[in-house]
């Protein structure tokens, strides 16, 4: 019996870390938590929740953040997933208030919700770092705007080009790109 009590919990131990996405999704926390109070602001608007429950949701997940920025945040394999471990720290922040940041929202909808906003998140990041980029190949082109080199077009198999020239019109190419959204 003691054998089979073992073999019991290390089995549901295997499939806890086999289910749990939380070491890949933690990097959702501030989606996640941006997600959940705009919509515990909603639920106050409609009036589905009080403003007062609405405060205490939105200071607990203010709360969890600080608690995950400053290293502080337990995580936990049992909660599976990003959105489970903000849930039951939340619960154990403000009790049962919790609980009706559920209303009117699926599971489906926060994951896309998350999903969508990283993304967006990280867009911007990569435009950021792209414009940084761009100004360092400027100022580099200004030095070699007029060094020679052989180029190749689609009628003429090589002709001469300013590299600087170059490097110039494939940024402006990049930029066109960067504003375009």
């Amino acid at each position: 019996m003691p054998n089979q009590q073992i073999l019991k919990n290390t089995n549901a131990t295997i499939l806890n870390q086999f289910n749990a996405s939380l070491m890949f999704d933690k990097k959702l926390y501030a989606q996640d938590i941006k997600g959940s109070i705009a919509h515990s602001k909603m639920l106050a608007l409609q009036g589905i929740i009080s403003i007062d429950d609405q405060e205490k949701i939105e200071i607990g997940l203010l709360q969890i953040k600080d608690e995950i920025e400053n290293g502080e945040f337990i995580w936990k394999i049992e909660d599976e997933d990003i959105h489970m471990a903000i849930e039951n720290r939340l619960s154990q922040i403000i009790g049962s208030t919790a609980g009706r940041l559920h209303t009117a929202r699926s599971r489906n909808d926060q994951v896309a919700t998350d999903f969508t906003l990283y993304v967006q998140d990280k867009t911007l990041d990569i435009k950021i770092k792209l414009k940084k980029l761009i100004g360092v190949l400027v100022n580099i082109t200004s030095n070699i705007i007029l060094i020679p080199m052989v180029g190749i077009t689609g009628a003429i198999l090589s002709i001469i080009l300013a590299y600087g020239m170059s490097i110039v019109a494939n940024l402006f190419f990049g930029r066109k790109h960067l504003y375009a959204h």
